[in-house]
């Protein structure tokens, strides 16, 4: 995101290349929510999303509150990661409640973790050469580890040299 903003962006806003970074990380909070608090909206009754809810926005707000005057937009994206952290811990505990999905919580974390140091990887890169590379190994790993880990169907697995145009790389 920095090489991005860098390169296609007015020298205006390449102060903006500095919260890319801390902002994927909380948008990766929030969609993690949608789909590990799926279980949530199983039921009739909507009363713990919206205490779960409230309860992130009182987080949120005090953090803010307490970090914003000290630490500036990073105190703001920081609050923010606070109060979806715990919506993520929430909506997951709750959900699991309702509805046992078949989560697996330790591979999904290896996954997000290597996803998160390409991340935190590519904050420095300012050249779009550098942040092809970047983007060009986060995938090939990401794809390599979810592989690896089974969350790719195994049909696609087996049959992935039958998939690709003779001649591909496989």
């Amino acid at each position: 995101a920095p090489a991005l903003i860098t390169a296609l962006l007015p020298s205006v806003y390449q102060s903006a290349a500095v919260y890319a970074v801390t902002l994927v990380v909380v948008m990766f909070l929030r969609e993690a929510v949608e789909l590990l608090g799926i279980g949530c909206f199983a039921g009739k009754r909507t009363n713990t999303q919206f205490v779960i809810n409230l309860v992130a926005t009182i987080i949120g707000v005090g953090i803010m509150l307490i970090l914003t005057p000290r630490h500036g937009v990073l105190g703001i994206i920081g609050a923010l990661a606070s109060a979806h952290g715990f919506r993520l811990l929430a909506f997951t505990t709750a959900s699991q409640n309702v509805v046992r999905l078949p989560i697996a919580f330790g591979r999904l974390a290896t996954v997000a973790t290597i996803a998160g140091l390409w991340v935190f990887a590519g904050a420095d890169v300012t050249s779009p050469i550098e942040a092809a590379l970047n983007l060009t190994g986060a995938a090939l790993s990401i794809a390599l580890a979810a592989l690896t880990l089974g969350f790719v169907p195994q049909f696609v697995a087996r049959n992935w040299r039958s998939c690709t145009p003779r001649g591909a790389l496989t």
